[in-house]
């Protein structure tokens, strides 16, 4: 992936024009694993390892795969040098593509990630010599290097995607949150405004209306006519004025 990233970036830079398929970059990874089976299937066919018990003493012991020729040490000499290799240039490409951003590359978790394995591999590889004869060493040593390399990769590869898609999420929910907000807080502006405005020209009607009265009261005054200016207001206003008219009566 960094290779396919830095070759396309490289072209940018230069004005060029390249393309690259799935096929170039599955190339590699194809070879890598064929001479890392061919390897493994020869030294199986060739020497394969067998169960063993070693006396240590005529009261302790301890059992083993081991290989009975020196064609296992061969072997394995080859797949460290190659895997070795391919981790090397894997931190080339990391090296190479740090300036990248991590939302398109992610150079820089892969970057730490093959760098953490190198080293491991440069400190647990003397250890593992070192304690090859002794039983509860040896299953240390191996226990913890293949603790520490699944958990660099497992940590610096995939805890920052999870982090960055649990960051995306709460981001949505916040602006989901907020959207919803604005829209009521806008509904109930409305709201408030025409109840506002109602309530405004109702109060102007009642003061029409009590102009209105006020004038006329001055010129009615039997029953009837108050009945009929009650109707009327009631007909084009559709606002009760009894209180006014017995205020006026009074």
């Amino acid at each position: 992936k960094l290779w396919r990233i830095n070759q396309l970036l490289r072209a940018a830079r230069d004005y060029n024009r390249v393309v690259v398929t799935e096929r170039d970059v599955l190339l590699p990874f194809a070879v890598l694993m064929t001479v890392n089976v061919s390897l493994l299937l020869a030294w199986t066919l060739v020497d394969p390892l067998h169960w063993e018990r070693v006396q240590i003493d005529e009261l302790n012991s301890y059992g083993r795969c081991a290989a009975e020729g020196k064609s296992s040490t061969i072997f394995f000499s080859l797949l460290v040098v190659l895997n070795f290799i391919a981790l090397v240039l894997a931190n080339v490409q990391a090296y190479m593509a740090r300036s990248i951003e991590d939302e398109l590359a992610e150079s820089k978790y892969i970057g730490l990630t093959t760098l953490c394995m190198m080293q491991i591999s440069i400190v647990s590889i003397p250890l593992l010599v070192i304690v090859q004869n002794n039983p509860s060493a040896s299953f240390f040593v191996w226990t913890g290097v293949i603790f520490l390399v699944c958990n660099s990769v497992l940590l610096l590869i995939f805890l920052p995607k999870v982090k960055r898609a649990w960051d995306r999420k709460t981001d949505n929910r916040k602006s989901e949150y907020i959207g919803s907000s604005q829209i009521q807080g806008s509904t109930l502006s409305n709201v408030n405004n025409s109840q506002i405005g109602s309530q405004m020209h109702a109060s102007n009607h009642v003061n029409n209306s009590h102009i209105n009265v006020s004038t006329l009261s001055k010129t009615v005054d039997n029953t009837a006519e108050f009945d009929e200016l009650k109707a009327l207001v009631m007909e084009e206003y559709h606002i009760d004025i009894n209180p006014l008219i017995q205020k006026v009566k009074e």
